[in-house]
């Protein structure tokens, strides 16, 4: 059952403003099973700082959100990075600039959505909301915002991500 906070988290992560920014440098912008280039689903925040990927972490030791440094692109200002003072990194939400492995980004169809992956299931609770595992890697999901037959947004995430 989903808790109040973790409705307005999920929420929250798909807020609409966003930061301006440019392509990653070495163009593989991919956001694949297990994370985004060297940033990856539980790995410590130290780690993830490192990468120097991401700006700006807020929060507490229980649960920090961190945004991407421009560079990487534009993506909701409630989105980023969410770290778990135990379980590491444990969503790392999309920019512009990132596609899944399986080639899917924002303003992809739901047609296409389900092409790629015959698994996903809408949200009982948020109807915009479609969720699939993420090939590969049977600890994360993505979770996809869809508006009007098309991809808004997209996060990967830890399969028991609970608050943070």
């Amino acid at each position: 059952m989903k808790t109040r906070f973790a409705v307005a988290a999920l929420a929250a992560t798909f807020a609409v403003a966003s930061v301006a920014g440019t392509a990653h440098a070495d163009g593989d912008n991919t956001l694949g099973p297990f994370g985004y280039n060297d940033l990856k689903l539980g790995q410590s925040e130290q780690a993830a700082v490192e990468t120097g990927l991401l700006v700006d972490g807020e929060g507490d030791q229980v649960c920090r959100r961190y945004y991407f440094a421009p560079s990487e692109g534009s993506s909701p200002r409630a989105s980023g990075v969410w770290i778990s003072g135990l379980r590491g990194v444990t969503l790392i939400g999309a920019t512009s600039r990132m596609r899944t492995a399986e080639g899917i980004t924002e303003g992809a169809s739901l047609h296409s959505l389900r092409q790629h992956y015959p698994q996903l299931v809408q949200d009982p609770d948020s109807d915009w909301i479609h969720s699939t595992p993420a090939p590969g890697n049977p600890s994360a999901k993505y979770r996809f915002v869809v508006y009007g037959g098309v991809v808004d947004s997209f996060v990967l995430e830890l399969n028991d991500r609970a608050s943070c």
